[in-house]
């Protein structure tokens, strides 16, 4: 039995041929070099993507696919418009759009309450995250949504 890959780095060669927006060429690599099925070597890179933003990024403006970011890491591809908003009408802050749960970790004991800059980062966390009115996509103009083809 085998570890779960996805708990380390890609190989040198498999890594290089990802950065470089070759996808289905790693995956073939990983798959010969490390002797395991097609489906474990795509998790294996897919995880690898994920891990790193910017090269999610990179791969999207390559046009292998799309992706969800945040804003900040994809700003300039999408002022250049090499980058169009797919989804405006989604939003990633409101769990009624779509969004995702966010979490706060901090360390405790069972006996101890939270440090009070601790509380008061959280209910602040709370008060922000409760208003409808947070941005949901790219300032107006910054992107152009996708015409569906007829």
């Amino acid at each position: 039995m085998r570890a779960d890959p996805r708990f380390k780095p890609l190989p040198p060669e498999p890594a290089t041929l990802v950065n470089e927006g070759r996808t289905i060429e790693a995956i073939k690599v990983l798959r010969q070099s490390e002797g395991i099925g097609l489906k474990q070597a795509k998790d294996w890179v897919d995880w690898h993507i994920a891990q790193d933003p910017m090269l999610a990024a990179q791969l999207a403006c390559a046009g292998e696919g799309i992706l969800r970011v945040n804003e900040w890491v994809i700003r300039e591809p999408l002022a250049r418009g090499e980058l169009v908003e797919v989804l405006p009408e989604w939003s990633c802050y409101r769990l009624g759009g779509g969004g995702l749960p966010v979490y706060v970790v901090y360390a405790q004991t069972a006996s101890a309450t939270p440090p009070l800059k601790s509380r008061v980062f959280v209910d602040l966390l709370k008060e922000v995250l409760a208003h409808e009115d947070l941005p949901s996509r790219a300032p107006p103009g910054k992107a152009k949504p996708v015409k569906e083809r007829g």
